[in-house]
Parts: C-alpha cells; sequence; structure tokens
C-alpha cells in the first residue's frame, strides 16, 4: 500500500511493498514499517534495496514533471525492471524512445551513485520497451542469419549501450557469428555482425 509522504522531496522507508503511486500534488512513501524510531528495521535484501533506490530515482525524475504515475517492479535478468505506468506515456516515452531511454539512463546513475556495483535496472513504459526490445532483437537475427547465408558483414544502425548489449547477448548464441561495436567515444554506436570462419 501507499500513503503520502510528508515531506517534499521523496524519501522511502524498507518494506516488502514495491508498488508505488505519484502524483504532481505528492510524492510517496513506501512503508509497512512502523515509524517508531526505536523499531528495528529490517536489513534490506539486494533486490529489495535496489527497488527502493531505483524507485526514489525514479520518482525524483518524474514528479517534477507534473505526470501522473504508478511504478512497479520485477526480477529482470540479474537486476529489475522497473514499469511505469501512465496515462501520460507519450510525454514519458517521447520520440522513438528517446525520453524513456534518457530516464533509463538517468535511474541508472542515480542508483549507482549510492551503490556503485548496483545490478542494472531496466526501465519500460506502458510496455513500449519490451515492444522496441523484440523488434530490435528480431532485427538482429535476419541480419545474422543473412551472414551465415551471404558471409558478408552487416552493420545494425546505431544503438546505445544498452541496445547493443541485448544485441550481443543474443546473437552470441549463434554459432558461426561474431559481433562487435565501433570503436568510437559516441554514446550511439553501430554493431558489425560477420561469419566466423570455420575450417
Amino acid at each position: 500500500m501507499t500513503k503520502p509522504c510528508a515531506a517534499r522531496a521523496p524519501c522511502w522507508e524498507p518494506s516488502p511493498c514495491i508498488w508505488i503511486s505519484s502524483t504532481s500534488s505528492s510524492c510517496c512513501c513506501v512503508s509497512s514499517v512502523a515509524r517508531n524510531k526505536s523499531a528495528a528495521i529490517p536489513r534490506l535484501s539486494l533486490m529489495e534495496r535496489l527497488t527502493t533506490l531505483a524507485t526514489e530515482a525514479a520518482t525524483a525524475l518524474l514528479s517534477p514533471l507534473g505526470l501522473s504515475f504508478s511504478l512497479t517492479t520485477e526480477p529482470y535478468e540479474d537486476g529489475i525492471s522497473l514499469l511505469i505506468d501512465s496515462p501520460d506515456a507519450r510525454f514519458i516515452i517521447g520520440e522513438e524512445g528517446d525520453r524513456l531511454d534518457d530516464l533509463q539512463y538517468m535511474v541508472n546513475r542515480l542508483v549507482q551513485a549510492k551503490w556503485g556495483d548496483a545490478p542494472r535496472v531496466r526501465v519500460d513504459c506502458d510496455g513500449y520497451r519490451a515492444r522496441a526490445e523484440a523488434k530490435l532483437l528480431r532485427r538482429a537475427r535476419s541480419r545474422a542469419e543473412r551472414v551465415l547465408k551471404t558471409g558478408t558483414p552487416l552493420l545494425m544502425e546505431k544503438l546505445n549501450a544498452y541496445q547493443r548489449r541485448l544485441v550481443h547477448n543474443e546473437l552470441a548464441t549463434i554459432p558461426g557469428i561474431a559481433t562487435h561495436s565501433e570503436e568510437t567515444e559516441s554514446r550511439f554506436k553501430r554493431i558489425t555482425i560477420s561469419r566466423i570462419n570455420q575450417a
């Protein structure tokens, strides 16, 4: 359950509850722990700690925009997926997911500022990222299949670090295929898909 936070800045208490709701007029605390200062606070598990930091970061970033939203989390690979549900989803997602990518980047930076080796947080809004990732991996596999048939290396479009990781991991499961990112300081890089010459 949720309840309004008396403070203006988002604050979070340890809790097994991971559902957060927020509006522009208030922030929310996840709390099922009594506010008795003398009460012992249970030690958070790694995922509870990650959930607390990620939801705190997302709320701090979204609340000033005056958007209505709710947050839930679920396990994802070795970290969590932070799911945003909002009637203002188009403003959070942006054009071709650019704002959602920026939000995910900032959430992870804020989490890592407090927990340097924190597992990665995946941020999605109304299922947009899940759909986009599925399309990206279909394109990558399709190009890998063409490379296997023709032997001619192919390039992916420019991708951010998160997208490149998805493609590298996906194509690593295909025998005979190698991938590498171009060497540049740019945040967005292209991946070359090539065939491994086998004797």
